[in-house]
């Protein structure tokens, strides 16, 4: 009688790279028969498997999604070497929201605006594509877990979201971070609506949440309100610095809040002043959300995601639709790496670099990975 041998394949390699984790292999020949003896089992043979997933988002020359892409099609280098791509596929893409509701410098940024960007945003996704809200007040909370229900996203921006005097933007993006991480790789999307205020913390906080955003290789989405709150505080600047006999347009005077309104259109000329502790902290402010957009439009150009610089209320409202269909435009192209992974160190960065190989189709894609595990 002859005996049958056993062979058991296991995967023993993890390694987190570019969007995805490395497949895991894990292949066997039947299972022995009765007759088989522990003398004829064989000790397991390992087998190392690596996978690179890169999100790329393609559009034709009109910058609609093109539905046609194969893996001819794209070229795709790996610090600076020709990659062989073995996949190109549509996977649902799981969407985080980040929405920024503190801050009571920016006269435009407010909690049913945000809402209304959010609301447009989650309406053009698919259907299968999962969601989940995390918001940055005086406090970080998550408001609605991963779900691809939108009747309960809908409800969660509907009934929780709370204005506040400070923004903990630093500390929401690490948080951020930690919660896209229970999302498969080569999917995660951050989308944050914020103006790129709220890091008072200082430098070492919001390096930490670039490097962790980047760590998780998430796809990084910014509507900002940064334009529109700059030129509000401007106009604002205008009518509150102390001057005698001024005369305010009443354009200018229709975009201020109220109290202000019915104070500027008291007959004569007027004297506004603002206490010097407020305009320091209008100063502050700006400075912030300067340098806010700086940080926020490397990030989201490292990453491969967009910003939005809107300058007016119904075009940041609409970019949450923009946003939409740019995440679902994004294919999962796949690569074994020529350099294997095995051999990185840890918290390696490989640079990536893609390009159209035809004529009409346009790619986007991160401009590198973190290689956060290995073994």
């Amino acid at each position: 009688m002859f005996s049958r041998r056993m062979l058991s394949v296991l995967t023993i390699l993890t390694v987190i790279c570019a969007t995805a984790e490395p497949s895991h292999a894990q292949q066997g020949l039947p299972a022995p028969s009765p007759n088989s003896t522990k003398q004829d089992e064989q000790e397991p043979v390992k087998v190392f498997t690596e996978e690179v997933r890169v999100p790329v988002f393609a559009f034709n020359d009109y910058g609609w999604f093109d539905p046609t892409v194969e893996p001819d099609d794209i070229l795709m280098l790996e610090d600076g070497v020709p990659q062989q791509i073995k996949s190109v596929r549509r996977i649902p893409a799981s969407v985080l929201l980040l929405v920024d509701t503190g801050g009571d410098i920016n006269p435009v940024k407010n909690v049913r605006t945000t809402r209304e960007i959010a609301l447009k945003l989650i309406a053009q996704l698919r259907p299968e594509d999962k969601i989940s809200v995390l918001q940055a007040n005086d406090r970080v909370e998550l408001v609605q877990d991963w779900t691809a229900d939108r009747e309960a996203v809908q409800h969660t921006l509907r009934t929780k979201l709370l204005g506040s005097k400070r923004s903990r933007l630093s500390e929401a993006m690490i948080t951020a971070a930690e919660q896209v991480q229970s999302q498969p790789m080569g999917i995660r999307h951050i989308v944050l609506i914020t103006d790129g205020a709220g890091m008072p913390s200082g430098k070492t906080q919001e390096a930490e949440a670039a490097k962790q955003l980047m760590a998780v290789n998430a796809t990084v989405h910014v509507i900002s309100y940064t334009k529109l709150g700059l030129d509000a505080i401007k106009r604002e600047q205008r009518v509150v610095r102390p001057r005698e006999g001024s005369r305010v347009p009443e354009e200018v005077i229709r975009e201020l809040p109220q109290g202000m309104q019915t104070v500027l259109r008291t007959p004569g000329g007027i004297t506004i002043d603002l206490d010097r502790e407020r305009r320091r902290r209008i100063k502050a402010y700006e400075d912030q959300m300067k340098k806010g957009e700086s940080q926020l439009a490397a990030l989201a150009g490292d990453t491969g995601g967009r910003v939005w610089l809107p300058e007016s209320l119904k075009e940041i409202i609409d970019a949450g639709s923009e946003a939409a269909r740019d995440i679902d435009a994004q294919y999962v192209v796949t690569y074994k790496p020529k350099r294997p992974l095995v051999s990185a160190t840890r918290n390696e960065y490989r640079r990536i670099e893609i390009a159209s190989r035809r004529v009409g189709l346009r790619l986007r894609a991160r401009r590198g990975y973190v290689i956060t595990a290995s073994s």
